[in-house]
């Protein structure tokens, strides 16, 4: 879950930060060419130079992309975030769409690769167990009414709504998702 919660925060800070003018060639790739060339290995994963891809990868682009929009040099400065080394890495390799900057929708890219390709998130999975049970739909339940009153949930659990708890399709997240959350659990249970 707590993994869960990093990728929508990222992915959230990456939606909100890309609607932030940049300027950018007319050559961009699309989402689909990127997934592509990312799936094939034609562009690199390993943003943080770690020797692994995960979302903190990710969360490199972001941080280099948020240093960037305050001092747009390509100078090195020194922070606690980013060594030298993982800055030039990511300054060098990752403008994933060719856009001529290394921007929050590179960092989407990245995440969202992430995200599809290497976590086995199942819609109506909202603990994060690998299950679609009666606590998912309860959670569903909770957080609409607490949306219902006025109260605001926890930012990485209105994305995981978003992402997991949008069970029937609607763009919406409310108690028919609970309904349809308890039909699939339901009818995994019947499969046993």
């Amino acid at each position: 879950m707590k993994t869960r919660k990093i990728i929508t925060t990222i992915s959230a800070l990456a939606l909100a930060i890309s609607a932030v003018p940049m300027s950018a060639s007319a050559e961009t790739l699309a989402m689909e060419q990127v997934m592509s060339l990312l799936e094939s290995e034609e562009l690199p994963q390993d943003a943080d130079l770690n020797g692994e891809f995960d979302q903190n990868d990710a969360a490199a682009l972001l941080s280099f992309y948020t240093f960037h929009m305050f001092d747009p040099s390509d100078v090195y400065k020194p922070n606690n975030v980013l060594t030298e080394e993982v800055f030039n890495n990511i300054k060098s390799n990752f403008d994933l769409d060719g856009s001529g900057l290394v921007d929050a929708t590179d960092a989407a890219y990245l995440l969202e690769y992430y995200y599809f390709y290497y976590t086995e998130s199942v819609v109506g999975d909202l603990d994060g167990d690998g299950l679609v049970t009666a606590t998912d739909a309860s959670t569903v339940l909770n957080y609409y009414a607490d949306t219902q009153t006025g109260d605001t949930p926890e930012y990485s659990l209105q994305m995981d709504m978003q992402y997991l708890g949008d069970a029937n399709g609607d763009k919406t997240t409310d108690a028919s998702d609970a309904s349809e959350i308890l039909k699939i659990y339901t009818d995994n249970m019947t499969k046993e």
